[in-house]
């Protein structure tokens, strides 16, 4: 298919019909490269002809630069501005480039200070750049209730690259935009616009200055004792190495997990950025390759692990340095939460089809087999001290934690 600057697709069956010559089909694919590299970086598809694949020759198009960022609207900027001005409970909503750039989290962060304004991330981000030094940003939380919670006392919200947030799932009786009602929303820069120059330009309407970010206390090492989301966060906070890729698919863990990243060492953390289970195990590879010098941490859920365990023979043959860290509840725990969560009553035969056993995982045992050194732990102390080892430690591992 040949994409177009809007990312739509083409037939590739016109494209034959066209007769159209093998540079015609060069400059269609510097289109979609264009497409893709262009801002937030959008989907596109070229489908080549077989004969491409051995056929001599080939011919080289001029590269198609990516569309600009679109540009600030005066009038949102207004409106930003008159909220945050208002005096009612206001919030700023920040997604996608903004959480990457400390410059415009420093600006996002004197708003804040400036105003009175809260800063809330949306709950599934591709990207954040945390720990000792950085700034820290909450997230809506992913449980229905939670995030209503969460955002009901707003009345004003301005979304910078960011749509508004809704639910995962349609809750009966619960509303699917998250949002109150009574809020009235202000699209500052929407995904395809530059959300670093709309805080700038914010900042200089309202005479904010770029904020210091504070060092953000670490929790106790927690002692010796079994592993629960009471402890598992401060282990985290303590054991992550510094400059860590954190990839996290903790899902009913998440909670616990998710603090640790801004009291821990600098870290880049990587999330689960839609409905997809098991893209931990895979994107950790992809990390790891990425980024060579750089420890990889997975936090990756038990049930959701076994969707793509084959990623751990990845890690083997490319000897990536992967610490995974298998959160095994030994169940579907997201799951029963759901179906709570909309209402249905299921009886024991449908919650058994939810639980990790008959017989139980063993994923040291399954990781062995492909290659990755793996232990058991179900001491907090003992998987702190095992986290930190396998990080030092060139080649993939993985850590079963009992919870």
């Amino acid at each position: 298919m040949s994409a177009d600057v809007e990312g739509a697709c083409a037939p590739f069956s016109d494209w034959v019909r066209s007769g159209r010559d093998a540079g015609s089909f060069a400059a269609d694919a510097m289109t979609a490269l264009a497409v893709a590299q262009g801002k937030p970086g959008k989907v596109a598809t070229l489908i080549a002809p077989a004969d491409i694949g051995w056929d001599a020759g080939g011919q080289m198009a001029e590269v198609v630069p990516p569309a600009a960022p679109a540009p600030l609207d005066e009038a949102a900027l207004d409106a930003a501005v008159k909220a945050l001005e208002s005096g009612e409970k206001t919030v700023l909503l920040v997604g996608s480039g903004v959480l990457e750039n400390q410059k415009a989290m420093a600006l996002l962060h004197g708003i804040a200070e400036k105003t009175g304004a809260d800063i809330l991330a949306p709950t599934s981000n591709r990207r954040l750049e945390r720990g000792q030094g950085r700034f820290a940003v909450n997230k809506i939380p992913y449980p229905i209730n939670a995030a209503l919670e969460c955002l009901a006392p707003y009345r004003r919200a301005i979304l910078i690259e960011t749509p508004p947030p809704v639910a995962f799932f349609a809750y009966p009786e619960k509303p699917s935009l998250l949002l109150p009602v009574d809020c009235h929303n202000v699209t500052l820069a929407a995904v395809d616009a530059d959300g670093a120059t709309a805080l700038a330009a914010v900042a200089d309407r309202i005479g904010a200055k770029p904020a210091t970010p504070r060092d953000h206390a670490r929790p106790a090492a927690p002692q010796a004792g079994g592993i629960s989301l009471q402890n598992l966060g401060a282990a985290l906070a303590n054991a992550l190495p510094e400059d860590a890729i954190v990839v996290d698919e903790a899902v009913s863990s998440g909670g616990a997990t998710f603090p640790a990243g801004d009291s821990a060492a600098p870290n880049t953390w990587l999330a689960l950025t839609g409905g997809s289970i098991g893209i931990g195990i895979p994107l950790s590879a992809g990390a790891a390759i990425a980024c060579p010098d750089r420890p990889v941490i997975t936090l990756q859920a038990d049930g959701s692990a076994m969707y793509t365990i084959q990623a751990l023979w990845t890690q083997a043959r490319e000897n990536s340095n992967v610490t995974t860290i298998i959160l095994a509840n030994q169940s579907y725990e997201i799951l029963k939460g759901e179906l709570h969560n909309v209402g249905a009553q299921p009886g024991p035969d449908a919650l058994s089809m939810l639980n990790l056993d008959r017989p139980q995982l063993d994923f040291v045992a399954m990781a062995k087999g492909m290659g990755v050194p793996g232990k058991r732990v179900e001491d907090i102390a003992e998987l702190m001290r095992t986290i930190e080892e396998a990080a030092k430690e060139p080649g993939p591992f993985l850590i079963e934690a009992m919870l």
